[in-house]
């Protein structure tokens, strides 16, 4: 027997580009929402163009917008309709997709919705019960609300990269543009909170979502620290305050690390035992949490030192083994392989009509009787304009003909004559 999943029946027309809004999106179609992904021929995601191209096996193909593995990984279990929203004809279809849907999500900046006649205003006027989730950089309110970021440039605002380096160094991105899947699962949950209102009282609302802030939660400990006592905690480098000792030592083999762990004395006595080193529990300069603080950096040496004769894998395994907090750092060809996450289905195989059988990671849960998974690959550009457009608004084959001859639907970008997009929305 199927079973219903839980967003089963909700239908969201997904505005969504880059990382953030598109993987808010590909949760919800996870969770059974039918998420319509919304772009036009001239301002598509610019993943598709601009974006460094991941492509199967480095190969961009003669219609490489729809390869990108980026927009595939985040855009699964979605339906694609291309829609020109600066055209009358565009606007006009668009409203009345959001007469027949619950949800509107979008990250352009402030300025763009209103600018397109398209603000939560116009949009509850034709649609009491719509939700407009608006994931902007800076929020919709706010001195700073008309200010346009990436993720990388969030990781400073929120406070990130204040704390990532050393004491004694500059400070340091982690590498990645941490705040965009941070914004995607928490604009996720704001949605559920917005339908649960939408239930009790019949009406929708508009979330209005900073992803500064919610980058700025992962600091929050530094955060209520400086409320409370004025004083700004210090960078760590890979220390873990309050416990000792924690940090990232080397393992056998080149670029082979694990970090550990200890928060108390028990622990230590546990490490100790693991190390085959009992005498050093009595050891005077590391009988106690002040002790090992005190001398951190001679401990850190002697465990270092015992680290590096072991392979990663096994050291996790004897220190897990013997009660120690401890994880190995592993690469991306170690995470794809690793048999603790193929044993839980994390990695998902896809058959995708244009990249080919790929595979993609999943989500970090799980539903006892709502089996989640990929139902379908992500969609090609404008692969249902003729489903969605017939299904939801009953339109034959001769107005779907016009526009797609007057180019406000279609099937492929409009490039400019550098290989980019059109143009693009900020």
């Amino acid at each position: 027997m199927n079973r219903p999943l839980p967003l089963e029946g909700i239908r969201i027309l997904d505005l969504g580009q880059f990382w953030a809004a598109p993987s808010a999106g590909r949760a919800w179609a996870d969770a059974g929402a039918d998420v319509i992904k919304v772009e036009s021929q001239a301002r598509p995601d610019p993943l598709r163009i601009q974006a460094r191209g991941i492509y199967p096996d480095h190969q961009a193909g003669e219609d490489h917008w729809n390869r990108s593995g980026m927009v595939n990984e985040r855009n699964r279990n979605k339906r694609s309709l291309t829609l020109d929203l600066t055209h009358p004809r565009g606007h006009e279809i668009f409203m009345r997709l959001v007469n027949v849907s619950d949800v509107v999500s979008q990250n352009y900046s402030r300025r763009v919705m209103p600018s397109l006649g398209l603000d939560y205003e116009t949009l509850a006027a034709a649609n009491p019960q719509i939700i407009m989730v608006s994931i902007l950089s800076q929020g919709l309110e706010g001195p700073e609300s008309d200010y346009v970021s990436y993720g990388q440039n969030l990781e400073q605002l929120g406070g990130i990269s204040y704390f990532s380096g050393y004491p004694d160094d500059w400070n340091h991105t982690v590498g990645f543009a941490l705040p965009d899947p941070l914004a995607g699962v928490t604009a996720a949950f704001s949605l559920l909170a917005a339908l649960r209102h939408r239930e009790r009282t019949g009406r929708g609302l508009h979330v209005d979502f900073s992803q500064r802030e919610a980058a700025s939660l992962v600091v929050g400990d530094a955060l209520v620290e400086y409320s409370l006592t004025g004083a700004s905690p210090r960078r760590l480098g890979n220390h873990e305050p309050g416990a000792f000792p924690s940090g990232c030592y080397p393992c056998a083999g080149e670029d082979r690390w694990i970090t550990l762990s200890v928060r108390n004395d028990q622990d230590w006595g546990r490490l100790c035992r693991a190390m085959l080193r009992p005498a050093l529990v009595d050891d005077p300069r590391f009988m106690t949490l002040i002790a090992r603080k005190r001398h951190s950096d001679e401990l850190d040496a002697v465990i270092s030192e015992w680290t590096a004769q072991y392979e990663h894998h096994a050291l996790l395994a004897l220190l897990q083994d013997n009660g120690i907090s401890a994880g190995a750092l592993l690469n991306p060809r170690e995470l794809f392989q690793d048999p603790h996450l193929r044993t839980r289905g994390f990695w998902e195989r896809v058959e995708d009509p244009s990249a080919g059988t790929q595979e993609y990671y999943g989500r970090g849960y799980r539903l006892s009787l709502a089996p989640l998974g990929t139902r379908a690959p992500a969609p090609t550009l404008g692969q249902h304009n003729r489903e969605i457009l017939g299904e939801l608004l009953g339109m034959g084959t001769d107005e779907f003909e016009e526009l797609e001859r007057g180019g406000v639907i279609g099937t492929r970008p409009l490039l400019s004559e550098s290989g980019g997009m059109a143009g693009s929305r900020r």
